[in-house]
């Protein structure tokens, strides 16, 4: 018995192949780079509120009893690498992302904060508020999913 493909099955299954050998190669390359050498790396908090609730806080009758929330920040990671340049590079995602866009590629490779890292720049990622490792918000209010991300065909 002979299995016939369609044209655009054989296309697809072609992409899928070359993917996967470019994934492999690129994960053997990255793997061979020297190491990064970081002088200094540490993160923080800009801005923001707090909301505390009324009472007082008892932390053996644990209750929401004078418990804080901050919220409404921005968070900053950041890595400075030795033999810094004079200037670093801050890196603020888009539209419905978060630091992680910088960090690596989808297929495994090298994300812009470690090529810039490797170019001598110190690198400062951000979270908007209510975004990543901001998360948190001090205002109710409602998500609505929507698929919106771009599909490729």
């Amino acid at each position: 018995m002979k299995i016939q493909m369609k044209p655009s099955h054989t296309g697809i299954l072609m992409v899928l192949v070359a993917l996967i050998v470019s994934a492999c190669s690129t994960t053997e390359r990255t793997a061979t780079q020297s190491p990064i050498m970081i002088a200094e790396q540490g993160s923080f908090a800009v801005g923001g509120s707090t909301i505390q609730s009324k009472g007082e806080f008892d932390p053996i009758e644990l209750s929401t009893d004078g418990q804080t929330l901050h919220g409404d920040h921005a968070y900053v990671f950041y890595q400075v690498p030795v033999d810094k340049r004079s200037y670093p590079l801050v890196m603020w995602h888009g539209f419905g992302q978060f630091s992680k866009t910088w960090e690596s590629t989808p297929d495994g490779r090298e994300g812009y904060q470690n090529i810039f890292l490797r170019k001598g720049y110190g690198v400062y990622l951000i979270d908007q508020p209510r975004r990543g490792n901001a998360g948190k918000g001090t205002q109710p209010g409602t998500y609505t999913p929507i698929p919106d991300e771009t599909k490729v065909v």
